[in-house]
């Protein structure tokens, strides 16, 4: 169809869908109004300027009333376009007119006195949909050729109505592009569209919709036969000729810059996945909505569960214990609002955890935190200790056989005086009675005096079998209480030993901790200072014990004035098999189970340095409330 057409009259270029503007003699400069007929809610789009005005009215009213128009759509803000818009909406005269455009083109747009409400596409998920069914959808083409820029599709018709883009300037104008229209193409775009970079990236987008037939604001409608071939040939154009060339040179390198850095991160992340994956440890993140956003392979092993099961979901409490998840969720909540994590430095936390099966088995955790912009990420670094945990209970009980024994000795030692007693009142009473020597008010006494000897024993015996006796549970004690029991085991036997025993017990506070566990590492120091005290064969050799509260931290301190401890050995005093009286069988085993219990179990701190005149061992433990992970 060409200039023989009658352009006095629209043509339907589809189904109810109108070109409805003016051909202007010898103008190479074309500008073309479309309507889409919809009962009254049709839609005219880019209606035009003054110019045209007379003839676009006239032919929008041989097609259906003015008052049917119940949107105007604007592809840009530029006077050829929108400049009509104002007298338009004086005809149509509808309170629910509305100017479809962009957000970033509605503020210019009302300069020419506009005064129909906006119904901006991009904050209406690039869609309209009419009440009678019809669906229109909106695909942004930014600074093609304005920030706001976008292209219209009717898919029912499969039409584009694309706005600047695939117009054309044109000598010989004609309705309908032929094979050549490139050429008449070019021009227009190679001055309009900002780069060739940016004007691709609009063509992919079209590129991807099914399209029958290109309406364009300028030049000639392009038929389907053409328009792949149109789309290719636009994608080589190169564009932006009136910027300046150092700028486009720049622009160029700024887009290939970004590229590379691009890239660099894609190696990036995916060096990370793969260090992720990697890892022995289970590996889990969070985000603030509490989803977990990472579940290494590790952590479906060590679990049970898979990654897709845990993703982008709230499950995390699948794998905590019933009886830590109040806590847990609590202290992470806080943490969240707050930004304050209790056990943040606490480099090696255990607690329990619990696999798919059901099974609940030991874990050391560390925690990590991440602030970005708009979200918190909380990542967890997890080692299974079942394997450890074993080895550890077998160090322990031979640790407490090794104790024990010496135990024993003790015990020995301090039943040795009331046997003696016992035995002596026996004889006593046996001589006495074959002299006829006793009555019964005497017999009763040496009785009385046998069943104290007796119950001295029966105690004896109930505070050793106390102190040796497992209890995973925390209770309340205090450090005074601590060393008092200690003191009733071994106060005797050290003093017998001609060793000094000095006490300064100033923290006689509550807390809660492993008892039993802190009696066995403060009966080790003590022991161990006797040790060496004799040893080294010490002049007025003495022992201090002293507790006393340090900030957070409850503190026991044994002190000895045998001389201190090689520096050689310093350093690796509490490593499993290291001992300083290896010539008296000393199994180097104890200073080492006493830094288990008292660091990851009593989550507190064992620490040694050399004081003027000997050793000092300080047994550092917080109160700890409740077993959590976050609390």
């Amino acid at each position: 169809m060409t200039r023989k057409m009658d352009f006095e009259y629209p043509v339907e270029i589809a189904p109810r869908c109108w070109w409805v503007g003016m051909y202007m003699q010898d103008d190479p400069f074309q500008c073309h109004p479309y309507l889409i007929e919809n009962g009254d809610e049709s839609i005219l789009i880019d209606p035009g300027s003054m110019l045209e005005f007379d003839h676009v009215i006239k032919k929008i009213s041989q097609t259906t009333a003015l008052s049917n128009i119940k949107y105007i759509v604007l592809h840009h803000q530029d006077p050829d376009l929108a400049a009509a818009v104002p007298a338009i909406e004086k005809l149509i005269q509808r309170d629910d007119l509305q100017i479809v455009s962009h957000s970033r083109m509605s503020p210019l747009l009302k300069h020419y006195g506009i005064s129909s409400s906006y119904y901006e596409v991009d904050k209406h998920n690039m869609q309209l949909k009419t009440k009678n069914g019809l669906c229109i959808t909106f695909i942004a083409t930014p600074y093609c050729h304005s920030p706001g820029a976008f292209v219209t599709y009717e898919p029912k018709n499969k039409i584009l109505f694309s706005g600047d883009i695939f117009g054309g300037i044109e000598a010989s104008w004609s309705f309908y592009a032929g094979e050549d229209y490139f050429e008449q193409a070019k021009q227009f775009h190679s001055e309009y569209m900002p780069s060739r970079e940016i004007f691709n990236y609009t063509l992919n987008s079209i590129e991807a919709l099914e399209i029958d037939l290109i309406a364009p604001q300028h030049g000639s409608i392009i038929q389907k036969p053409y328009i792949e071939r149109l789309i290719n040939q636009m994608k080589q154009l190169e564009c932006g000729l009136y910027i300046d060339q150092s700028y486009h040179e720049s622009l160029l390198s700024t887009i290939e810059e970004l590229e590379k850095k691009k890239n660099e991160i894609k190696q990036e992340k995916l060096k990370n996945e793969l260090v992720l994956e990697a890892s022995k440890n289970a590996i889990i993140a969070l985000n603030k909505k509490k989803e977990v956003i990472i579940f290494n392979k590790s952590a479906e092993q060590m679990f049970g569960y898979s990654k897709e099961e845990m993703l982008h979901s709230d499950t995390l409490f699948h794998i905590i214990p019933a009886h830590l998840l109040e806590a847990h969720n609590e202290g992470l909540s806080r943490f969240l609002h707050t930004g304050v994590c209790k056990y943040a430095c606490h480099t090696n936390l255990e607690v329990e955890a619990v696999q798919k099966n059901g099974e609940i088995f030991p874990i050391r955790i560390n925690f990590g935190f991440q602030q970005t912009d708009d979200d918190v990420i909380i990542v967890a670094n997890i080692q299974d200790l079942t394997y450890e945990k074993q080895k550890e209970e077998i160090l322990q009980r031979q640790n407490h056989l090794a104790q024990m024994g010496e135990m024993l000795g003790m015990i020995a030692h301090q039943w040795k005086q009331p046997l003696s007693a016992i035995s002596t009142s026996a004889v006593t009473m046996g001589v006495k009675a074959e002299r006829d020597l006793i009555g019964k008010d005497e017999i009763l006494a040496y009785a009385k005096k046998i069943n104290s000897y007796t119950d001295h024993l029966n105690r004896t015996m109930d505070d050793f079998r106390n102190f040796f006796k497992p209890n995973k549970n925390r209770k309340k004690t205090s450090c005074n209480r601590i060393v008092a029991m200690v003191l009733d085991i071994v106060k005797i036997p050290v003093y017998n030993k001609g060793i000094s025993l000095y006490t300064d017990l100033g923290c006689n506070e509550n807390l809660i901790t492993y008892g039993n566990e802190l009696n066995q590492v403060v009966l080790n120091l003590i022991q161990n200072a006797e040790d060496v005290l004799l040893e080294r064969e010490v002049e007025n050799p003495t022992i201090w014990i002293r507790t006393y509260r340090e900030d957070e931290l409850y503190v026991i301190e044994v002190r000895d004035n045998a001389g201190g401890i090689d520096m050689q050995l310093m350093d690796s005093i509490f490593d499993m098999f290291v001992s300083t009286k290896l010539d008296k069988n000393g199994t180097g085993l104890g200073l080492y189970m006493s830094k288990i219990m008292v660091e990851e179990h009593c989550m507190g701190k064992l620490d040694v340095s050399n004081a003027s005149e000997g050793a000092c061992f300080k047994v550092m433990v917080p109160s700890l409330k409740v077993d959590a992970l976050l609390a």
